[in-house]
């Protein structure tokens, strides 16, 4: 008798010993979906028997012990054991040698479990608490026509974590009877924001995409289920199930109309949706959520931009994440928006959630890091002529320019003459259309020089991010200089190359009109230049009278010199466009 009553001194103390360190409320659903009834889920483990018949548990305002009595019979309250391997057995007693962390639930919970939040607890038979655990508002919805609950699973002492359940989906399931799942990241576990989005691609480099940047975690890696990103508010990914990566992965979310899926599972992690339309080119925002769908979803950054004035709709979703916090101030402008260029953040700098975060990124480099750097551009002018020429015009282009960003980086172009882009009055030079327009072109219609002399031409290409580079050709007009009219044969130096008469040749033999006997009037024979039969020879005493197409209508005082002139009749309206344009060449009237 001395030795059953040890034996169970014993057995009693070492229990409590080891129930009280070994009790843990592992997951709680509180609300019935579909057949499925609210249940919760504990824990134990011990190396002696425990006996949990007198055992209870309580919602903090009924309790109920684990025994139930219905007349003369006293059973099991419906607890299902949870082996270590996941499988169950209905037990008939509570007494129970674990030889590990065994799982204990019920088909139906004893005791209301309240959907707005509440407390559990489990307690021994002297009422004495083994474990608690309070649990918040339990989150209850449809999505595309599916009902979805909140399960709580248990994450640290006094802190739950929500999993979405929906009975017909497998991925989106509890962890009943086996481990919890790990948590997904809440916006206290990582620094997680949008790096660059580019809405503007060219389809031959890629498709439309958004960035996200892990800067930093407190665990590695980290779990990014349920993740959402929205464009203008509407879903354009979601991460069902665990998604695993480390500070200083880059996620890539691309538009490119294909099935949704991931593209590989390494930094930079790609992720294709089916959006074909891309990226908004107009006004538009991106919406990052961790948690996403659940009562713990937050926004963990938002960025939004504009091209114009925002629409009342994007107004109003701006000033809502304002109001939360998530952005600050005027949105990005993207008003003079290139193709292939994205607006980008530096991934080391502190997010202050305004537009002075980001950059002009002029070719987008998606899954890499963001460098803010510009490249100076490279002013180049072509002179379409000599830089020896008589008095009168000629042609300029900056089409050469380039720039090591790209070409499309160039925003601006100025031409000046001695200094100036606009000449008065007295300047002995002028444009042949209006100065406001044609200094600004990268190809302008041409300059007109009315005095012998030096003028410098000078272009400034000045790139998005305000970067100038200048440069300057000096063009001498004297009358010892190259003839810029001249195409004639014979030894006159002309300003034209080999190259430039075989383009006049093609132009002009596209007229059946121009396709004549060529015979060089001047001389009284035939000639073998091409352009004999278009010229003809006039001194200047019999040019007093004569009246200049609109190419010299700017400058009366010019008097040309005794050379050969094109006779306009010889040409199509076309063909004198083409060489007005190129060349500069006057017509007799």
């Amino acid at each position: 008798m001395r030795l059953r009553i040890f034996w169970c001194w014993i057995f009693l103390f070492s229990n409590t010993i080891a129930y009280a360190q070994s009790v843990r409320i592992t997951e709680i659903s509180p609300r019935k979906i579909g057949i499925e009834e609210e249940w919760f889920e504990f824990t134990l483990q011990s190396d002696i028997p425990i006996d949990i018949s007198n055992w209870k548990i309580s919602n903090t305002k009924s309790t109920k012990t684990f025994l139930e009595k219905k007349d003369d019979l006293i059973t099991p309250i419906g607890i299902t054991m949870y082996t270590g391997s996941g499988s169950t057995v209905d037990e008939n007693q509570l007494v129970f040698l674990l030889p590990k962390s065994t799982y204990f639930t019920w088909r139906k919970s004893p005791i209301s479990l309240t959907d707005s939040g509440g407390t559990i607890q489990i307690l021994n038979a002297d009422n004495e608490i083994l474990d608690e655990i309070s649990y918040p508002d339990t989150k209850i919805g449809t999505q595309d026509g599916e009902v979805y609950s909140e399960i709580w699973n248990r994450k640290s002492d006094t802190e739950v974590f929500p999993l979405i359940y929906r009975t017909n989906d497998s991925s989106l399931r509890h962890t009943k009877g086996i481990e919890n799942d790990e948590y997904p990241a809440s916006t206290e576990d990582i620094e997680f924001f949008i790096s660059e989005i580019s809405p503007d691609r060219d389809t031959e480099i890629g498709s439309d995409f958004i960035e996200l940047f892990i800067q930093s975690a407190n665990t590695s890696p980290i779990n990014l289920r349920y993740l959402e990103v929205k464009h203008n508010g509407t879903p354009l990914m979601f991460l069902d199930s665990d998604f695993w990566a480390e500070t200083g992965d880059f996620i890539v979310i691309q538009t490119n109309g294909n099935s949704t899926g991931f593209i590989n599972s390494l930094n930079p992690y790609f992720i294709s949706t089916d959006k074909k339309d891309g990226i908004s080119a107009g006004s538009g925002n991106v919406e990052v959520i961790l948690y996403s769908g659940t009562s713990r979803e937050k926004t963990e950054d938002f960025v939004c931009w504009k091209n114009g004035d925002l629409s009342d709709t994007e107004t109003i979703r701006v000033e809502k994440n304002v109001l939360a916090k998530n952005w600050s101030g005027d949105c990005i402008d993207i008003s003079k928006l290139i193709s292939n260029e994205s607006i980008a953040r530096n991934t080391s700098y502190i997010d202050t959630n305004t537009k002075d975060d980001f950059f002009r990124h002029f070719n987008g480099s998606f899954g890499q890091e963001n460098i803010s750097q510009n490249h100076t551009p490279i002013a180049k002018i072509e002179v379409q002529g000599g830089l020896k020429i008589f008095k009168g015009s000629l042609n300029f282009t900056g089409d050469k320019s380039t720039d090591p960003d790209g070409t499309q980086d160039i925003e601006a172009y100025l031409w000046q003459v001695n200094g100036v882009s606009c000449p008065d009055e007295n300047a002995n030079w002028h444009w042949k259309n209006n100065c406001e327009m044609e200094s600004v072109r990268i190809n302008p219609d041409r300059i007109y020089f009315d005095e012998l002399g030096t003028y410098a031409v000078s272009l400034t290409v000045t790139d998005f991010s305000g970067t100038i580079d200048t440069t300057t050709v000096t063009i001498e007009v004297t009358e010892e200089g190259i003839n810029p009219f001249y195409l004639g044969s014979g030894s006159a130096s002309s300003a034209f190359s080999q190259a430039t008469k075989k383009w006049l040749e093609k132009e002009l033999s596209q007229s059946q009109k121009n396709i004549l006997p060529v015979y060089d009037s001047s001389y009284g024979k035939a000639s073998d230049d091409f352009f004999a039969d278009f010229l003809i020879h006039v001194d200047i005493e019999k040019l007093q009278n004569v009246v200049f197409s609109q190419t010299l209508s700017h400058f009366h005082s010019y008097e040309p010199p005794v050379i050969p002139l094109f006779q306009r009749d010889k040409f199509s309206e076309k063909q004198k466009h083409l060489i007005a344009k190129n060349i500069g060449f006057i017509f007799l009237e």
